[in-house]
């Protein structure tokens, strides 16, 4: 899939303003920041986690229906 520039661009452009706006709202980046639970509390709740996101009736209705990997990847990112 070729990918234009001009989305490339609109793409990051949206992603910026996200985090600026979170910023601006005082909402965490990331669950590190949170202060909720260990590393390690997070790291061995994310198989279960993503169980639960897989069995969530939204999943099964997006357009890209993700694997189980593909949930905890998404959780390991958010760390």
């Amino acid at each position: 899939m070729i990918q234009n520039f001009n989305t490339i661009t609109t793409v990051r452009a949206l992603v910026n303003w996200v985090e600026f706006m979170m910023k601006e709202m005082d909402m965490p980046l990331c669950v590190s920041t949170m202060n909720v639970c260990s590393r390690e509390e997070y790291f061995a709740a994310i198989p279960e986690m993503a169980e639960a996101a897989m069995e969530d009736s939204c999943t099964a209705t997006n357009p890209r229906t993700p694997t189980k990997e593909d949930i905890m990847k998404i959780y390991i990112d958010l760390w």
